[in-house]
């Protein structure tokens, strides 16, 4: 009974240490975001259930983080906010990021350093900010010419969603 005893704890406590290691895997974002003293810096997972907050910090005058979130198990989609601004991130397993900004315009300038996904992903989010910026001018100049616009803009988003998908898409089929 005593040989049967140490087998099963000694199975126990290898379970617990294995699970336990899975819990410490984590991902790392780190860096500075100027002009935000005083301001909360959230660390948001963009699940398919809602947005979930996994960490959070509290920025001083310097404005330097350290945020982690869980391993994901594959890649996964993240954002980095403050009040109404946000960066966006895929995150892959443990990989740490750094991420450099400046409060007031963080959500349209920043930097991502450890993850060509976080690269790519700034680049798209930049080129739909500065189509959703053409076809608000289209419809501010076009006035009330409403039926002309709305197939003047449904030409732009076709040809929008296209280039996105030659140049993102299917440039990158194996990219979150």
């Amino acid at each position: 009974m005593n040989r049967i005893s140490t087998i099963l704890f000694g199975a126990a406590l290898l379970t617990l240490v294995c699970c336990q290691k899975d819990r410490t895997e984590r991902f790392v974002i780190n860096g500075e975001i100027e002009q935000a003293d005083g301001k909360m810096l959230y660390l948001d997972w963009m699940s398919l259930k809602g947005v979930q907050v996994l960490d959070s910090a509290k920025l001083d005058s310097e404005g330097k983080f350290s945020l982690s979130g869980a391993r994901p198990e594959c890649y996964d989609f993240y954002r980095l906010r403050i009040d109404d601004k946000v960066i966006n991130l895929a995150v892959d397993s443990t990989e740490t990021l750094t991420v450099t900004a400046a409060y007031p315009v963080m959500a349209t300038s920043y930097q991502v350093e450890g993850s060509e996904n976080c690269s790519i992903l700034r680049e798209l989010i930049a080129r739909q900010s500065a189509f959703q910026k053409e076809i608000n001018d289209m419809a501010t100049a076009a006035g009330p010419e409403t039926g002309t616009l709305a197939l003047r803009v449904q030409e732009k988003v076709d040809a929008f969603k296209s280039e996105i998908g030659r140049e993102y898409i299917y440039k990158y089929p194996d990219k979150p």
